[in-house]
């Protein structure tokens, strides 16, 4: 039996897909030149919360697009009224399912990395063992939990491979620590849990599930692998800034994490944990984490009209998003109603239980 390109379920998806395909490409590309003004700002928080703003607008997206109630309608009269004919709509129909199934496809091949990248670390931790008992790495671990302030105690484990330190878990947050952990100094122990408790401090364990869902929901879109990429870079460098702001000299803390990142199996990116090294582009997050600490930027404080500036510009891009997620022209509005429910429920259970191939 040959597919119908013009389902009824299709054909009454089809305005909705589109709408959304269309406001998210307008959300991603202010994103992206929103986070470029501010790069060039410095504001370290500003990024951090546009970044967040910008990702988790993404993920709801859906959502508003398909809620009718959401919407706000206004008049454009510079939006003009086109109809589509008959021959149109069925040539878009088809190149709609077929793009349609496309996305479904790119969407399951993420879903089953991301299933695999877990069933590993799920593997890694069953065979990891805790340092909580341990007399000193429990001081230790408590000397960094009231250097960064946390508020909750970290469970502290050891896996037998030569895995990356990270960061794992939202309910029951982890440190995952390398046997070789056993040989570092109390100096480059106390660094690693510095810069996975800022994670924890900094909600970035919340932030990359939202960062996943995002990226696998966009997988097409280059702009959002952009803003997920920024946002790697953003958080390993607001973690290394906590741990020279403690104390540690930043070149030190550099030829530490150098040689981490060296002898050690770098993770995924896309993986749920927070790794000091991701395999993603290592070479260039690496050496600009290590450039921007050996030139010394501290994230100086910005001044007051600075952060009145990046407030405002935050505030203005965030109006702007919104816009584009819930406005609705008039003209558009009135001309494509009728296309989103073409039959009424008569029809459409008419068309599901008619005959493909009728008998002449």
């Amino acid at each position: 039996m040959p597919f119908d390109f013009d389902h009824p379920i299709l054909s009454l998806m089809q305005p909705l897909i589109e709408n959304w395909l269309i406001r998210s490409i307008g959300i991603s590309v202010l994103a992206v030149f929103g986070l470029r003004f501010l790069n060039q700002d410095g504001a370290s928080t500003a990024r951090s919360r546009f970044l967040f703003a910008a990702l988790v607008m993404l993920l709801l997206l859906p959502l508003f697009v398909c809620a009718p109630s959401a919407r706000v309608t206004v008049e454009m009269p510079w939006v003009a009224s086109a109809s589509v004919p008959a021959e149109g709509r069925t040539s878009g129909s088809v190149v709609f399912s077929l793009l349609f199934f496309a996305w479904g496809i790119g969407c399951c091949l993420w879903a089953g990395m991301l299933a695999t990248g877990l069933l590993q670390l799920r593997r890694q931790l069953a065979h990891a063992k805790s340092l909580d008992s341990d007399a000193a790495w429990s001081i230790l671990v408590a000397e960094c939990i009231t250097a960064v302030g946390l508020r909750r105690r970290p469970r502290l484990v050891m896996t037998p491979s030569r895995a990356m330190p990270c960061a794992v878990g939202i309910l029951r947050p982890t440190i995952v620590l390398p046997e070789s952990a056993l040989d570092w100094d109390s100096e480059r122990r106390r660094m690693v849990l510095l810069h996975e408790m800022g994670h924890m401090k900094r909600g970035d364990l919340w932030l990359q599930w939202v960062a996943l869902g995002v990226r696998g929901m966009y997988w097409f879109n280059p702009l959002v692998k952009s803003l997920h990429q920024a946002l790697l870079i953003h958080r390993e460098e607001a973690c290394d800034a906590l741990v020279v702001a403690s104390g540690t000299r930043p070149s030190i803390y550099a030829r530490h994490l150098l040689e981490i990142a060296s002898t050690h199996q770098q993770a995924s990116s896309l993986s749920p944990a927070l790794a000091m090294a991701t395999n993603d582009h290592p070479a260039a997050l690496l050496e600009q984490r290590i450039r921007r600490l050996l030139s010394g930027n501290r994230q100086i404080k910005p001044s007051p009209g600075t952060r009145w500036m990046a407030a405002a510009f935050v505030t203005s891009c965030c109006v702007l998003a919104l816009a584009i997620t819930l406005v609705v022209p008039a003209a558009l509005h009135s001309t494509h109603a009728p296309e989103t429910a073409p039959w009424s429920g008569d029809e459409i259970q008419l068309r599901w239980s008619a005959d493909p191939f009728p008998a002449e």
